[in-house]
């Protein structure tokens, strides 16, 4: 029964150290996470409303992020949540992307929904959204590829790319199609 005991009681205490996804948290002042580094579980990071970082490795989870400047340049495995004042994503997503910021800018594949409570938006003509873009703010310019619908309220939209399904926007200001 001892034995049985100890066997178990190792077990307990050498599996939760070779777990192969970890959750990453880092807090500080500026934060990078560079092109050769790979997070296998989550990633967290908070350089609070003053600070920067970056992101230019491989996220295998999902990454959360709160900072003044939060620039994604890697990749990242499912979701990406942003709050800050300016986001940069040059980093393709697997799957939804949920940002409140002033100034976004996406790049890149969104493999998923995204979804932008912003100042303002661009989706860059090198980007393509799987499936809705649901904005609410200020001004969006959208020239990447939308699989899905674009939904919600804005002042001012302009649209200058193919959009799989609908367009339903109220706007106080104006709505270019072009």
């Amino acid at each position: 029964m001892k034995y049985l005991a100890c066997l178990v009681l190792i077990v307990a205490l050498y599996a939760p150290n070779n777990a192969h996804a970890e959750t990453v948290l880092r807090v500080g002042d500026n934060i990078e996470v560079a092109a050769d580094q790979v997070v296998d579980g989550d990633y967290y990071v908070s350089v609070g409303p003053l600070g920067n970082t970056t992101m230019s490795g491989k996220i295998n989870g999902d990454m959360y992020a709160f900072g003044g400047s939060v620039d994604a340049n890697g990749t990242i495995g499912n979701d990406l949540t942003i709050l800050a004042g300016t986001a940069q994503i040059n980093a393709s997503t697997t799957d939804d992307v949920r940002i409140a910021a002033g100034e976004v800018t996406i790049a890149e594949h969104v493999g998923g929904d995204l979804f932008v409570l912003a100042g303002s938006l661009k989706v860059l003509s090198t980007a393509s959204v799987d499936g809705n873009i649901i904005f609410f703010g200020g001004n969006a310019e959208i020239n990447g590829k939308v699989g899905g619908s674009i939904l919600g309220s804005a002042e001012k939209v302009r649209v200058d790319a193919a959009v799989g399904k609908n367009i339903d926007l109220k706007t106080t200001s104006s709505l270019t199609l072009g």
